[in-house]
């Protein structure tokens, strides 16, 4: 869902307006960092040092993530390339 309708949104944001990243809050507060492995491994965001944010109090929990737009492109192109749907599905 994230590369098939949210990513071209970001992209005409970024056309529009000019942004260099995407960013989101992980709210993941589970021991294994669970939803943190996910948005890193599948949406592939990063917890990069050298870029951050304000945050306010009530996202103190929340882990900042953040993926360059032109990364996003890419990355959003190597998932479609490499998917590879069952044959046995029938839509």
């Amino acid at each position: 869902m994230f590369w098939q309708y949210i990513a071209p949104i970001i992209y005409q944001v970024q056309e529009h307006i000019g942004c260099q990243y995407a960013y989101l809050f992980a709210a993941d507060t589970s021991e294994d960092g669970n939803l943190i492995n996910y948005y890193n491994v599948a949406l592939k965001f990063e917890q990069p040092t050298e870029v951050g944010t304000n945050k306010p109090s009530y996202d103190l929990c929340c882990a900042f993530m953040c993926q360059e737009i032109n990364e996003l492109r890419k990355n959003r192109q190597e998932y479609f390339d490499n998917f590879n749907p069952d044959d046995d599905i029938i839509a």
